[in-house]
């Protein structure tokens, strides 16, 4: 595949493709791996577009079936979810005081070059003040959130002399790992799909 793919969606998406390729016949797997072998296929743009959104709905109903069984995950992601929430609105005040921007970009790229990365549980004293001294240091921070069904992850990069990012702590579980490999396909599909119309 273009990308290499993370293990579990690279699973994920073999075993929905054997469906996609009885109902649109096409491999979403293959499209995916190489579109400019595939621009020429009889309307590929429709089928590939109907094969994302097959394989978007099939994770919906895993997820909906993982949040039925999954009490204890579902509970723990909102509690992300809620400390994402006041970490976010504390580093927004702070840092319009500061006069420092944040930036909220649709998409990220960014070179690994040293950033220090800190996974927090909880929002306390040491936390605010290690905030207020990132900030002060910082000439802007990227809010780089990612937003689920009913919660959010927070992540944010001060960026100074030195990068560093705060990470709501969650571990990954059944909901986590089906919605990020969701958003891996359709990028994806949105990638595979630009590559054909550029043809």
């Amino acid at each position: 595949m273009g990308d290499p793919l993370d293990k579990y969606t690279e699973s994920l998406l073999k075993s929905i493709d054997k469906a996609i390729k009885k109902k649109y016949k096409i491999s979403l797997v293959e499209v995916l791996a190489d579109p400019a072998a595939h621009a020429s296929v009889e309307d590929i743009g429709i089928k590939l577009a109907n094969a994302g959104e097959y394989f978007q709905s099939q994770i919906d109903k895993m997820i909906e079936r993982a949040k039925k069984g999954g009490k204890i995950e579902h509970d723990g992601a909102l509690k992300a979810g809620e400390l994402t929430r006041n970490i976010s609105s504390y580093i927004s005040a702070s840092a319009r005081q500061n006069k420092v921007p944040i930036l909220r970009p649709r998409a990220i790229e960014l070179a690994d070059y040293g950033k220090d990365y800190f996974y927090v549980n909880e929002m306390d004293k040491n936390l605010i003040d290690f905030i207020d001294r990132l900030l002060l240091s910082s000439k802007f921070v990227i809010d780089s959130t990612r937003s689920y069904d009913d919660y959010s992850i927070g992540s944010w990069l001060f960026a100074g002399d030195r990068d560093y990012v705060i990470e709501v702590h969650h571990p990954k579980n059944s909901i986590s790992l089906l919605r990020n490999s969701e958003l891996e396909v359709a990028r994806m599909v949105k990638e595979a799909s630009d590559s054909i119309k550029g043809l």
